[in-house]
């Protein structure tokens, strides 16, 4: 089975412990799924490096996760790329947004 790689899982577990010394609750896969509207399924699977998030719910998970970052104090600096490092067909795409909207890349 093909694997894509990326690091959801690492950045969620360093929120959620950033989350519980805060004494707020974890962002759980299902929590996260539920804000982004997709299926816990779909957020274990791209965690357990099964399947590769579309460009949209990609961007919705990073954003997501870099309020979750900003409210706890996350030290960790990650950007979109280094959370789902995409194939290389896919990099004109990022090339565009980043100077479309260079501050969310």
């Amino acid at each position: 089975m093909k694997k894509y790689p990326n690091k959801l899982a690492q950045v969620r577990s360093g929120l959620n412990v950033q989350l519980y010394n805060k004494d707020q609750p974890p962002l759980t896969q299902e929590a996260l799924a539920s804000k982004c509207e997709v299926t816990r399924q779909t957020i274990a699977a791209i965690e357990n490096e099964m399947q590769m998030p579309s460009y949209p719910l990609a961007l919705r998970i990073y954003m997501l996760l870099t309020k979750y970052k900003a409210s706890v104090g996350y030290t960790l600096d990650f950007k979109l790329q280094e959370l789902f490092p995409i194939p290389p067909l896919k990099r004109d795409l990022i090339k565009s947004a980043e100077i479309a909207h260079p501050e969310t890349i």
